[in-house]
């Protein structure tokens, strides 16, 4: 009964108790849930209410559903608070994204086995972590644009079927554990747009998931064939937010961009060969761009931006021909700019505001000898140049009067007989001219 423009919740579909799978999503129904509405369909299997205009709180006897496995309340005006009355079941995918729910993540989660647990874009607050610790099987965890605070734990090092970890826009505050390093299945890494400091650990280059031919853990679920393509899940890439579910389903990223990271970019990162996407701009970071990055040959996105990195932007970065999005601005990069082969495709914004960067596309020219930037056509060099040799061939000249001058008067001067002899000789040409 999707895609039916329906404005009434169905009613009738709660006598028909062996009901396996309910879809009324994409319509403009309104209203309430029944709040009994789980007590009659004991063996629904999936539930898919996405997209409507549901509103009032979450029915408690959605929690006494033991056979249901896929519950989807996404996109509706859902309000109050998450039922805190889960017993133990198990769910390849529990969605209440983009609702309007509060409070904090109920402690009755800890009962539940997820596979994919997406809780974003409400008004969520709290530290949420505690009620997943005992989740082994969790493979994709949406936290993303809720009001979350507290760090990161440590003790996600036993969570090694992970496969998405989204926590961007939210109040985390501290360190990036290095225990997050041994998500080895990992194939998305958006930290982004928190309060994030620290360094990046060094350890982030051991995302086995984000390695072309790397070894992963096997999952704990398997979804059905077309259960991926019926999620949606957002990503910013190449400077703008997608829709990477149906657009791009492989993707590989990591965004750790707009939090107060410091220290240099680690080396470790470059090999990560399966990675598309790298965002870590608006943070503190320093040091240089890493000599190895060329290695990141799928590379298709990469934001270095508003950071502190200096030194030469590595010239063999240009062979990395996958790469159609680059941001390098508002560093202290310096040298010149490469132009060779893909860098030609690139415009000023990719790195202006880094004062010490010359060549096209930037309006800095470089010299011939180290690639400094100047603010002078290469008319101007020239006419400076012919000014310079102009004043140094006077200059010589008026050396040479100088020294001839003294030799001569200065000798006449400090011999008194050669001073006799020259006045006399001056006298007899003289007389000889009258």
């Amino acid at each position: 009964m999707a895609y039916n423009n329906l404005t009434h919740f169905p009613q009738w579909v709660q006598t028909l108790g062996q009901l396996f799978t309910l879809d009324i999503s994409n319509n403009q129904i309104g209203g309430n849930i029944p709040i009994d509405f789980g007590h009659h369909l004991p063996t629904l299997y999936r539930l898919n209410l996405r997209t409507n205009l549901i509103e009032g709180s979450i029915p408690d006897s959605l929690c006494k559903m033991e056979n249901l496995f896929i519950l989807d309340l996404s996109e509706n005006r859902f309000s109050g608070t998450i039922p805190d009355c889960w017993v133990r079941q198990s769910f390849s995918v529990l969605n209440v994204a983009s609702n309007r729910l509060s409070g904090t993540v109920p402690n009755s989660f800890g009962n539940l086995t997820v596979g994919w647990l997406n809780l974003s874009n409400n008004s969520l607050h709290g530290e949420p972590f505690q009620p997943l610790q005992s989740n082994k099987g969790l493979q994709i965890l949406d936290l993303g644009e809720n009001q979350f605070t507290g760090k990161i734990p440590s003790w996600w090092a036993a969570k090694t079927v992970l496969e998405i970890l989204r926590l961007r826009g939210n109040l985390f505050s501290g360190d990036i554990p290095t225990s997050l390093c041994q998500f080895y299945n990992v194939k998305i890494l958006d930290l982004a747009d928190n309060n994030l400091s620290g360094s990046i650990p060094p350890c982030i280059g051991d995302f086995h998931g984000m390695m072309i031919n790397g070894v992963e853990a096997p999952p704990a679920f398997t979804y059905e064939a077309d259960e991926w393509s019926k999620r949606h899940f957002k990503q910013f890439l190449k400077g703008n937010e997608y829709d990477y579910t149906k657009k791009y389903p492989n993707l590989v990223n990591i965004d750790l961009s707009s939090n107060s990271l410091m220290g240099s970019i680690p080396g470790g990162l470059t090999s990560l060969s399966g990675l598309i996407g790298l965002n870590l701009s608006h943070n503190h970071l320093s040091g240089k761009i890493p000599s190895n990055i060329k290695k990141m040959q799928s590379l298709e996105s990469l934001d270095f931006s508003n950071n502190n990195l200096s030194g030469p932007i590595p010239t063999d970065m240009s062979i990395m021909h996958n790469l159609g999005f680059l941001n390098l601005s508002c560093n202290n990069l310096s040298g010149s700019v490469p132009t060779n082969d893909h860098f030609l495709t690139f415009d000023n914004r990719s790195f202006a505001g880094n004062p010490h960067l010359c060549g096209e596309p930037l309006a800095n020219k470089c010299s011939i000898s180290d690639g400094v930037p100047t603010n002078v056509s290469h008319e101007e060099n020239n006419d400076i140049g012919d000014k310079k040799e102009n004043m140094l061939f006077y200059l010589v000249i008026a050396l040479g009067f100088i020294t001839g001058f003294w030799a001569f008067f200065g000798t006449l001067f400090l011999k008194k007989d050669w001073r006799h002899a020259y006045f006399l000789y001056v006298d007899g040409v003289v007389d000889k001219m009258l």
